[in-house]
Order: structure tokens, then C-alpha cells, then sequence
């Protein structure tokens, strides 16, 4: 939130220009905010953990159970917009700031990659339970009802292709950066800030 504050002023008072990837951030914003109403802030967490989190289930009442597991698919539903959302205005940072035609087409590929995988990821949250009230009220079912997915399978593979992209967005700037015509010790110094400002 400071950084993004930061950012906000810088725009305000005009000492950056307004770009795409700033509507993009903007737009990330409010799933970002649910995700930590959800899983980060502290009193959220007490929350949570009032109505489960680290218990047995034999000791949580149904009502908190059903809770708990909505405020799970609320959480998942926040983080993987927002996870997109923020890709996405990196890659449309690049865009804005390296000129090179080959550069800033892979980017434009990397780009189409999460528009198409990223709702198919939130399309599967959606889909793991049918009808999506089991999601919820299932774990009473003695033996399992309607369409079932696999919320490990979804999770993991979703982790999976987020810390490759990380890893292939982090190295995308990196070559346009050693090109850059200034002093090595300047020009490491420019790729360290660079790889702390997209971790």
C-alpha cells in the first residue's frame, strides 16, 4: 500500500506520466485489499482462526466450518485477479519504457499467455464444485455428490506457472538493461534496483 501511495503521488503531481499499467495496478487494487482482508490483516486472522484455522474439525462448529471454507474460495478468487492483474501491469510497464520491436514482442506473447490462462485458472476455482454450494456444504457428504476437481491439482499447477512467469518476467528486462551504455558498476547497480522493484 505505501509503495502503491508512492506511486499514486508520482502521478498526481505529475512527475511521471499516467500509462496503461497504471489502470491495471489501479484495477488490482481492490483484490488486493480483499486478499488481505481475507488472509493477512490481523484481526482477520483472529477471525479466521476463531472459525477454524489450526483446529480439528471435530472441535469447529458446523456454521464456522461453512465460514472458513467460503472465506478460502473468497481468498483464492481475490489473489488469482489480482496475481493477473499485477502481471499485467508489469509487462504493460515494459511496454511504456523499452523501445526495442523484438523486446516488446515477447512481452505482447508473455501478455496474451496470461489473458488466456489466467481465466481459465478463475474459471476452474469457479468449477472445482458443482453445484459451487458443495464447495461449502460438502464436507458432510458421507460420499461425494455432483462434479468434483481437484483443488490440489488447481493450486499447485497455478503456483507452478506463476513461478515460472516470475522467473521469465524478472529475466525479460535484465536484456534490455545490459545493453544499456553506462559503467558496469552503474549498470549492476541499475539491475539489482530493477529485480528488487518486480520481487
Amino acid at each position: 500500500m505505501v509503495f502503491f501511495s508512492m506511486r499514486a503521488i508520482s502521478k498526481i503531481i505529475g512527475f511521471v506520466p499516467y500509462g496503461h499499467d497504471d489502470s491495471l495496478i489501479l484495477a488490482a487494487l481492490p483484490f488486493i485489499i480483499a486478499f488481505n482482508v481475507f488472509c493477512q490483516i490481523r484481526s482477520c486472522a483472529t477471525l479466521v482462526t476463531s472459525k477454524g484455522l489450526g483446529l480439528d474439525i471435530w472441535f469447529v462448529e458446523e456454521g464456522d466450518i461453512r465460514t472458513f471454507l467460503i472465506l478460502i474460495f473468497a481468498s483464492e478468487l481475490s489473489y488469482a485477479t489480482a496475481l493477473a492483474l499485477v502481471k499485467l501491469s508489469i509487462l504493460a510497464f515494459f511496454l511504456r519504457i523499452f523501445p526495442d520491436q523484438r523486446f516488446r514482442t515477447v512481452v505482447r506473447w508473455t501478455t496474451i499467455f496470461i489473458l488466456v490462462i489466467s481465466p481459465i485458472y478463475l474459471a476452474l476455482i469457479f468449477a472445482q464444485r458443482r453445484p459451487l454450494d458443495i464447495l461449502w456444504n460438502g464436507w458432510r457428504d458421507k460420499n461425494p455428490r455432483g462434479v468434483i476437481l481437484s483443488a490440489n491439482l488447481i493450486g499447485i499447477t497455478h503456483g507452478a506457472w506463476n513461478v515460472a512467469l516470475d522467473i521469465w518476467m524478472m529475466i525479460l528486462p535484465m536484456t534490455q538493461l545490459l545493453k544499456i551504455g553506462i559503467k558496469l558498476k552503474k549498470k549492476i547497480g541499475v539491475i539489482a534496483m530493477f529485480g528488487v522493484g518486480l520481487l
